[in-house]
């Protein structure tokens, strides 16, 4: 059974409560004594051997909001963003998760969310996930966990995410277990004339010091390189990276800074760059405008920050605690709000 939905609707998985009956049948062990918090999916950047290159002149390059705020309104291309929540339960038994993605698109005069929600529960047990249920057999529950997220998060974005836009995704393009999906997802996207942009915000790489002669060991890091050395409302050159061993595995890249203190790298598949070459300076513009929009000390566009703040929310009124409670598990361990970590 495939679920559908509408925008400005909630999408809830058709398993869901077949999972949590499942679990009440074979009465997991689960604590529902504490508060919990949703969590943001986080992924590791793992970087293999590779080449970086700078893409173009090596001065700071200017941004302008207003342009941003007129290509916005131009409405050549719709402006969307992605981002996700995550509740994990730890129990004696397994690992469960919920999953809350939204997508949000700008209309004239309003955001319209979609938000699909989930709930999973693996075990490296066989007795208990025994193919009469919804729980699942899992090895390795982190692997595992990441493979139904980012499927998930597939089905969300190549079905509502409208054509011809632009959409911005929190998180990098290229991650730990996730980078050949989301290269993957990338293209799926690109053929619906969808323009896909990476943000991260928080960072430890080290690409750039580490692959300029005049920049290292000067830097711990790229975010503090781009935090000295640029002034608000500019951006650095952009920087191309390849993976010496898989040319697909790549990615252009800049850093933005808005604020002091604010900095946020954003980058896209070098076939986003083939495609949409001529439309790049002015998506940077567009972000810049978001960033000064949302005017916080997060560096988040402003419409990123809404589609997290849907994703979180759903998850807090579903209230999580009291849906365990009903399916009576029997409390043993405390929640976590850590995500995979």
């Amino acid at each position: 059974m495939e679920r559908q939905g509408g925008y400005g609707q909630l999408i809830i998985h058709p398993d869901f409560y077949k999972v949590l009956e499942d679990l009440k049948k074979v009465n997991v062990n689960i604590n529902v004594q504490e508060d919990i918090e949703p969590s943001s999916y986080e992924d590791s950047e793992i970087f293999p051997e590779g080449n970086v290159y700078l893409s173009e002149t090596s001065e700071a390059k200017d941004l302008n909001p207003v342009a941003g705020y007129e290509n916005i309104n131009k409405n050549s291309h719709a402006l969307c963003a992605y981002d996700e929540s995550l509740i994990k339960i730890p129990a004696l038994e397994g690992t469960g998760y919920f999953f809350s993605h939204a997508l949000v698109i700008l209309s004239k005069d309003a955001y319209v969310p979609i938000v699909d929600l989930t709930f999973y529960f693996f075990t490296r047990s066989k007795n208990l996930a025994d193919g009469k249920n919804k729980i699942i057999y899992s090895k390795d529950v982190t692997v595992d966990s990441k493979r139904v997220y980012i499927k998930d998060k597939s089905f969300l974005l190549e079905n509502y995410t409208p054509n011809n836009s632009i959409l911005l995704l929190d998180g990098p393009l290229i991650g730990g277990h996730l980078s050949n999906d989301s290269i993957e997802l990338n293209g799926h996207l690109l053929n619906k004339n969808i323009i896909p942009v990476f943000l991260v915000k928080n960072s430890g790489s080290t690409l750039v010091v580490d692959n300029f002669k005049e920049l290292k060991d000067n830097y711990n890091s790229d975010f503090e390189w781009a935090l000295k050395t640029l002034k608000n409302g500019q951006r650095t050159p952009l920087i191309l990276y390849e993976d010496k061993h898989n040319k697909n595995n790549n990615k252009y890249f800049t850093y933005i800074k808005a604020f002091d203190f604010n900095i946020i790298r954003v980058e896209f598949h070098s076939e986003t760059w083939k495609r949409y070459k001529n439309d790049i300076n002015a998506i940077f513009d567009i972000i810049f405008y978001e960033l000064l929009s949302h005017g916080d000390k997060n560096p988040q566009p402003k419409i990123v920050a809404i589609a997290e703040n849907y994703a979180r929310e759903i998850l807090n009124i579903i209230n999580v605690k009291n849906i365990l409670r009903e399916i009576g598990v029997t409390p043993t361990m405390n929640y976590t709000r850590f995500g995979w970590g």
